[in-house]
């Protein structure tokens, strides 16, 4: 699993520790952070809410359960699967099927070259020197995983693992539904809080000591998190929308910016289209499957399962 993964970097003598070895421990940390609050947030619905305004004896209350319990339980499976699912990896016995000799020797001598490569010459060979191998276009190498990724978007240290072509759909309705549930359960608990106090009798104090410990640590911890979920969120959406992964925004950003500045000598530019651009539907069917019925279920699309993750289709 990849909880008790070790790396090549590692050395053999049980008496070094070598960084690779920290930042596992570091992103294991993370994983239990996210746990944690997990827990944290769901004891707080109970504690806060369902327990308090007595819901499991209503129709209207049961419904509140239900459907922030499906959502809590559709994020907790999705950050599972974010976390056990390979993101798909390179073969190191892999080569270009196309390139010729002299291109793939090049590719071995010329790889740092030009500072804008991965945009301008996106479609030559290219070798990773940590693997010693060739790596497809989209693929790039995760320093913590010690591998090439398929279709990289970025290493995350909250799921301990890659997202790439394999788990980029569990990574992205992790995010979906970790939004969708504390959005909710923090506007509940503003509704409580504004309930509360509008119908108190003068004199009597609105919660309990333990009710008002809860609701600093939702407002220090769970407020925050939300906030930095839903951000996260809109950055994912607005790369799967453009049909990009988080790293290729990165460097289609940094060449528009330079084309600007007149930085990229003119005889290198080159139309600013995304190479894998179809459009806002065509691209989420990417990430989330053809059939837009089954887009919110946590599943491998078929076509990511069945496929190599090598090999994309080019837009005109």
């Amino acid at each position: 699993t990849l909880w008790s993964r070790t790396t090549e970097m590692c050395e053999d003598d049980e008496d070094t520790c070598c960084p690779c070895c920290s930042r596992q421990t570091q992103d294991r940390l993370f994983v239990v952070a996210v746990v944690g609050l997990i827990g944290l947030g769901y004891f707080s619905y109970w504690y806060l809410l369902i327990i308090p305004w007595q819901w499991y004896s209503t129709v209207v209350g049961w419904l509140n359960i239900i459907f922030l319990h499906t959502t809590f339980s559709l994020l907790c499976y999705c950050y599972y699967k974010a976390m056990h699912t390979s993101p798909g990896f390179v073969s190191k016995d892999w080569v270009p099927p196309l390139a010729s000799q002299q291109q793939l020797e090049a590719a071995k001598e010329d790889r740092h070259s030009d500072k804008y490569g991965d945009v301008l010459n996106f479609f030559r060979p290219r070798w990773c020197a940590y693997c010693q191998s060739y790596k497809p276009p989209r693929a790039h190498h995760s320093k913590d995983l010690n591998r090439c990724v398929l279709k990289m978007d970025h290493y995350c240290p909250w799921v301990y693992n890659a997202v790439g072509w394999r788990n980029h759909k569990y990574f992205f309705l992790f995010l979906v539904y970790a939004t969708i549930a504390l959005t909710y359960f923090l506007i509940c608990c503003i509704v409580r809080v504004v309930f509360e106090v509008r119908n108190r009798t003068k004199g009597e104090m609105v919660f309990t000591y333990p009710e008002l410990f809860m609701l600093f640590l939702q407002l220090v911890m769970i407020m925050p998190v939300t906030v930095a979920i839903l951000s996260l969120l809109c950055y994912q959406f607005s790369c799967i929308w453009s049909g990009q992964t988080s790293i290729e925004g990165y460097t289609f950003k940094r060449l528009r910016k330079a084309q600007k500045k007149n930085i990229v000598d003119k005889t290198k530019r080159v139309k600013l289209n995304w190479f894998y651009d179809f459009g806002f539907i065509q691209n989420f069917k990417q990430i989330l499957g053809e059939d837009v019925s089954r887009w919110w279920i946590p599943e491998i699309p078929s076509h990511v399962r069945d496929s190599s993750g090598i090999v994309f289709k080019v837009s005109p």
